[in-house]
Order: structure tokens, then C-alpha cells, then sequence
């Protein structure tokens, strides 16, 4: 409660003095509140305010606070662009900040891009195996017997993992089953 009654005056005073340096100020400290509250609605909305500011460091701090929320989004290239716009002008600290963040946007898209050519990999190496493994075709093949191997190892790995670090489990339960699938297509299609 006591958050939210210092949280008014800041709002007060962004509807009271707009196109003020002070209000854009107010308006991007009340953005970084809301999104540390997890409202990203009303931290965009503010961080809009002071992006729509006549005064530069006002836009330059609410540029950089859609920049965060753009990137936070997975939107890299969106969130690089309004960095370097907040970039143009900035100096000091505030500078070396948005060289930082620059540089982190750029790196994360470029994973983001590694990651999605990672799984159309997987996706077409299951594919391959499963057409070269002719499954509509008969005899029917049983289960690989390399399944048989892996299935245990893979249920310890998650097993030891649980009640830990959830992406870790995340990550854990992708591998497990996706390299599964290509165990099981890679064994049938040797089989065939």
C-alpha cells in the first residue's frame, strides 16, 4: 500500500506538468516500478509517456525502457533499434549503459537465430530418419534396442534434477525427448 500511495504524486505530476524534464524523469522511474511489479501494461504505458516527451532526456529514458520491455518480449532487433535511438544522444553513464545493452540485444538475436537453425536441424534430421525408416511399410519394426539404453539415463538426469532449477528441468525434459524421437527414427530407419 505504501508503494502505491508514493506511486500517485509521480503520476500526478507526469498529468500535471507534461513536456517537463521532471515529468519524463518521473514518468520512467514509475515505468521501472511497474515492471518490477510485473504490470508491464503500465510500465509500457508509462515509459510511452516519457518516450513522447519534447524533453531529449525524457524520450532518451523512455526509449530505453521500451527497448527493455521490446527485448525482455524476445523483439532483439525492435529493442537494439530504440537503444541506439536513446543511443543518439546520450552521455556518461547513461551511455556506456545503452552501448551495453546494444551490444546484449545484438548477442541475444543472434541466438535466438542459432536457436531456431538448431531445431529446423533436429527437425529435419527426424524427417530423414523417419522416411528413410519406411514406417508404413511392412514388417512392422519393433522398438531399437538403443531406446531401451537411454530411457533410463534420461529419466535419472531428469529425476535428479526436479525439485531444482526449473529452465534447467526445462531445458533437461527438451532434450530428453527430442533426442529420444531421433534415437527411436535413426534405430528404425538402421533397422530397415
Amino acid at each position: 500500500r505504501g508503494i502505491r500511495k508514493e506511486r500517485q504524486p509521480i503520476s500526478r505530476l507526469a498529468d500535471e506538468a507534461p513536456d517537463t524534464a521532471a515529468a519524463a524523469r518521473a514518468l520512467d522511474w514509475l515505468g521501472d516500478l511497474r515492471r518490477g511489479d510485473g504490470d508491464r501494461e503500465g510500465a509500457r504505458a508509462a515509459y510511452a509517456g516519457g518516450y513522447r516527451s519534447r524533453d531529449p532526456e525524457g524520450h532518451r529514458l523512455g526509449a530505453r525502457g521500451l527497448g527493455d520491455l521490446a527485448v525482455e518480449d524476445g523483439r532483439f532487433v525492435r529493442g537494439e533499434a530504440l537503444y541506439r535511438e536513446a543511443r543518439a544522444g546520450a552521455t556518461g553513464v547513461l551511455a556506456l549503459e545503452l552501448d551495453q545493452k546494444i551490444a546484449n540485444a545484438r548477442r541475444a538475436h543472434r541466438r535466438a537465430l542459432a536457436e531456431w537453425a538448431s531445431w529446423a536441424l533436429v527437425a529435419a534430421a527426424l524427417a530423414y530418419f523417419l522416411a528413410r525408416s519406411r514406417l508404413w511399410q511392412r514388417p512392422r519394426l519393433g522398438l531399437p534396442t538403443e531406446v531401451l539404453y537411454v530411457v533410463p539415463v534420461y529419466a535419472l538426469l531428469v529425476i535428479g534434477c526436479l525439485a531444482r532449477d526449473p529452465p534447467v528441468l526445462h531445458a533437461l525434459w527438451l532434450c530428453a525427448l527430442w533426442s529420444l524421437a531421433l534415437i527411436t527414427a535413426a534405430g528404425l530407419a538402421a533397422r530397415r
